[in-house]
């Protein structure tokens, strides 16, 4: 299922000339310690490799536990630095001059 929707989104923004980003977002440690071992990383594995080659940032571990609100949520400091690091990648990957 995950494979065709990516392919389905892929079809889609390669048709209508869109450019693709993927960003995985922050996870809390006890989050992603949650998870049963290797599982997480077949998870990836499928994603990045249905996703091709579209660029890919991974933030899952950037934050640390005083960055986040709650479960989901930076804290505004955490978001700040994690939307500056998504506009930095957008700007590589799209070759638009930094100000």
């Amino acid at each position: 299922m995950i494979r065709q929707q990516f392919a389905r989104l892929l079809a889609f923004t390669r048709g209508h000339d869109v450019r693709l980003y993927v960003v995985n977002l922050p996870e809390i440690g006890w989050n992603r310690d949650g998870y049963r071992p290797g599982r997480y990383e077949r998870y990836e594995a499928l994603v990045r490799e249905s996703l091709e080659d579209t660029p890919f940032l991974d933030l899952r571990t950037m934050l640390g536990p005083d960055e986040f609100y709650d479960a989901g949520h930076a804290t505004l400091p955490g978001a700040l630095r994690v939307s500056r690091r998504v506009v930095d990648f957008v700007r590589d990957h799209a070759g638009v001059a930094r100000r």
